[in-house]
């Protein structure tokens, strides 16, 4: 009965052990990831932007050729409206609001770089945004800053 007993009690240890090791930690540290009262990714918005630059002829360049990704190119957005007081997201900047931030990251990913689009006329840069609503999916694509023109 003994072997029995310390069989189970050595298959609960080597399943559940982790588990339970975890569970005290957390009674014991508090505030710490699964149990958080923060609700981290609990929710998701019903908007989403998407940046990209295309040339005169509206043809896409890759945001590689400017040395960023599109994390970067999105960060930068934020960043720059959240330190000139813009309130951004859900499309609630204005066209002028839309303009400045453009400008400002042209001259930060284009103009910093010496590739062959610094002198194209016509170099522009996109907001694409994607809105949820009534059970369908609206696609918003407007023109930021369009350089040289």
């Amino acid at each position: 009965m003994r072997k029995l007993i310390y069989k189970y009690l050595k298959y609960f240890i080597s399943v559940f052990g982790m588990g339970v090791f975890y569970c005290l930690g957390f009674v014991i540290l508090r505030e710490t990831h699964p149990f958080s009262r923060f609700p981290m990714y609990s929710s998701f918005p019903n908007w989403s932007y998407l940046f990209y630059f295309s040339d005169g002829e509206n043809e896409l360049i890759p945001s590689n050729k400017f040395n960023v990704n599109a994390g970067h190119v999105a960060h930068f957005y934020y960043s720059f409206a959240s330190a000139n007081d813009i309130v951004c997201g859900n499309f609630s900047e204005t066209t002028e609001e839309l303009h400045t931030i453009g400008k400002a990251m042209m001259s930060n990913y284009v103009d910093s770089v010496q590739t062959k689009y610094n002198s194209i006329e016509g170099l522009n840069l996109y907001r694409m945004g994607f809105l949820y609503q009534n059970d369908s999916i609206k696609i918003i694509d407007e023109l930021m800053y369009e350089k040289g023109n």
